[in-house]
């Protein structure tokens, strides 16, 4: 490459690099903290109105199937609950900390036969629409997995979760499990 190209080239990318800094720049002064007080009026009255005696732990604003939801962590006395609200006031779905021995039969069942020797180390209930499932975080030695079942205690997801350098990656597998 002659000397002219090489400066043509030089200055495309310092040119390049200086629109990527001014963009990435600009994105994060766009984008706000959300906090409790941007949470419509609507939403949290109906959350003060379902959950009198809940406090508000953290909030936060995303985007589910298109649509704008508002997500409520809360703790109601010792329980641990997580709420996500349409914009019009409506529940979309609810999670809530349980303790293992809550969790159906036939979850607890299931979690015996495909893991066995796997300790719960945080189990969630989950509900939406019409719909129950259990969100668990199981853990043996070193290995973590976190599993979606129904209530029928069919497995729906499952994670590997891997932790390297203090940092966790997950990994979706396939239906075929590897037990230990």
């Amino acid at each position: 490459m002659n000397t002219p190209q090489r400066i043509f080239r030089t200055c495309c990318i310092v040119l390049l690099t200086l629109v990527m800094t001014a963009l990435q720049v600009l994105s994060a002064q766009s984008k706000k903290h959300f906090t409790a007080k941007d949470i419509p009026a609507i939403v949290k009255t109906s959350f003060e109105k379902t959950y009198p005696h809940a406090v508000i732990k953290g909030v936060g604003k995303e985007n589910e199937n298109g649509e704008v939801m508002f997500e409520i962590e809360s703790m109601d006395g010792s329980v641990r609950r997580d709420i996500l609200f349409k914009k019009d006031g409506t529940i979309y779905e609810v999670e809530t900390t349980i303790r293992s021995s809550e969790l159906p039969r036939s979850v607890q069942s299931s979690i015996h036969k495909k893991f066995p020797g796997y300790t719960v180390i945080r189990a969630e209930s989950t509900i939406h629409a019409a719909d129950s499932s259990y969100e668990v975080l199981l853990k043996k030695r070193n290995k973590k997995y976190e599993v979606v079942l129904d209530t029928h205690g069919k497995i729906t997801e499952r994670k590997y979760i891997r932790s390297k350098k203090g940092k966790t990656t997950e990994k979706e597998e396939s239906d075929e499990e590897e037990n230990d």
